[in-house]
């Protein structure tokens, strides 16, 4: 029997949803889609997920490494 998650969804339905985000290159809806998976699947998961974690942290970064060098240039 596959264990739910806090949602009431099983698992595997939400893997398939963030499998198709993450072919969309949206992987932050897939992590919030991930996130709530608990039990065995989450244990299964939590490598994953921590790796996609780090990702979204050094995305951000750089979207305001971005926004902070744009708004600095000097234009002449």
């Amino acid at each position: 029997r596959e264990e739910n998650t806090l949602r009431g969804e099983a698992a595997s339905l939400k893997i398939d949803k963030a499998l198709g985000l993450l072919e969309n290159d949206n992987l932050d809806a897939a992590v919030s889609e991930l996130d709530p998976i608990d039990g065995a699947q989450g244990e299964i998961l939590k490598p994953w997920m921590e790796r996609a974690k780090r990702r979204q942290t050094i995305d951000a970064q750089i979207a305001r490494l971005r926004t902070d060098v744009l708004e600095t240039r000097v234009v002449p």
